[in-house]
């Protein structure tokens, strides 16, 4: 039995991750922006909520005390945000400021205060929710300016993270989760949340040292972080 933290678990691919592990027993973690919303999260057996918001410093660093020293086998950074607006280059440098801050700053922060938690475990693994958009050979236009730019940096930042976290054997990857019906996506994307979860979890499943540092499809298979025409590239996630 593993004891699985998961950001953003109170919709979308975050609140699948916990249904499914907490059905297969594991103890879940799962963080939300406010606990009083996350009534499925809430009602998942094994389950315990967080209140957490990955834009403030103050609240990750709230973390220590409400993890404690308990062991922590699988980080997922699942929380992100777009720009619903789409506004490319006229983007509102506030919302652009929040986007960096939850996308790209948090996934560093929160691995980093919960480090000690995974040092615990003896085989622990972390992991970004990624996404193609921030890979730069896919751009055609210049839109989704915020989001693109976030997860760029999201991708960077995973890739470091798995530098910090090497001399410790805990292999950190980055996941594409593919099109998925999600809030992000929308109800047309090409696959269920469901089916990506369960595959993604497969994935993880396998995830060794030799796969620290990589881009990490839903089929398993490396995605390169620049994709030439010849892949999948056309929709947001």
């Amino acid at each position: 039995m593993k004891t699985i933290f998961i950001t953003g678990a109170n919709r979308g691919l975050g609140l699948e991750f916990a249904k499914q592990y907490s059905a297969q027993g594991h103890n879940i973690i799962g963080t939300a922006r406010s606990e009083e919303t996350a009534t499925t999260l809430k009602s998942l057996p094994n389950t315990q909520v967080i209140q957490l918001d990955v834009s403030s410093a103050e609240s990750i660093a709230k973390l220590t005390e409400q993890v404690g020293d308990r062991a922590i086998d699988l980080l997922i950074n699942n929380a992100g945000v777009a720009d619903s607006s789409d506004a490319g280059l006229n983007a509102d440098p506030e919302l652009w400021v929040n986007a960096f801050k939850v996308n790209c700053i948090g996934i560093v922060k929160v691995a980093e205060i919960l480090e000690p938690n995974l040092v615990k475990s003896s085989k622990a693994v972390a992991a970004t929710i990624g996404s193609q958009a921030g890979c730069l050979s896919v751009y055609r236009d210049d839109s989704k300016l915020i989001y693109r730019t976030t997860k760029a940096a999201a991708n960077a930042a995973s890739v470091l993270l798995s530098w910090h976290f090497k001399p410790l054997n805990i292999p950190y990857v980055t996941l594409r989760p593919g099109p998925t019906k999600t809030d992000l996506a929308g109800p047309n994307a090409q696959f269920d949340v469901d089916d990506t979860v369960s595959k993604l979890i497969a994935v993880l499943e396998n995830v060794t040292m030799e796969h620290t540092g990589l881009f990490l499809d839903r089929t398993g298979v490396v995605f390169p972080w620049l994709p030439e025409e010849r892949w999948n590239v056309e929709t947001v996630r």
